[in-house]
């Protein structure tokens, strides 16, 4: 029996995982996110991204103004872009990023430095500083 031995690759392998368009279509992204991935060498290097923007006072980041629910509590610089909501009974310690169409849902806890992404959910079992993406409820 002979077997056929594949020729290497010289070419390096490119991970589709490392592409945002893997995680979210573009469309559903915010002009300051499109252009923040643009500078990013892979999806994961956003949240360092924005974490570094909301430190340095996040003003390029105020795109609009989404809402904010009577009985929600925010602490700090909690950044609410067009189209997102905070319900009435979460709480929010910023700074915090809060991306366009994006929910932070009542009973939420959303701790320093999180970046809850375009058109994300953050329920109720929100505990700890990290980044949300579309598709990711908690």
């Amino acid at each position: 029996m002979q077997f056929a031995n594949p020729v290497p690759s010289t070419a390096p392998a490119v991970d589709a995982r490392l592409a945002p368009d893997y995680y979210f279509r573009s469309e559903c992204l915010g002009p300051y996110v499109a252009r923040l991935l643009e500078g990013c060498s892979s999806v994961f290097g956003i949240k360092a991204a924005m974490a570094a923007d909301l430190d340095a006072g996040g003003e390029q980041l105020r795109e609009g103004q989404g809402v904010v629910e009577d009985g929600a509590l925010l602490h700090g610089d909690v950044i609410v872009q067009a189209r997102a909501r905070i319900e009435a009974g979460a709480q929010v310690i910023g700074p915090v990023l809060v991306c366009a169409g994006a929910v932070v849902a009542a009973g939420a806890l959303v701790r320093d430095h999180s970046v809850i992404g375009p058109a994300a959910e953050s329920g109720s079992a929100r505990r700890s500083p990290a980044a949300c993406w579309p598709g990711a409820s908690s």
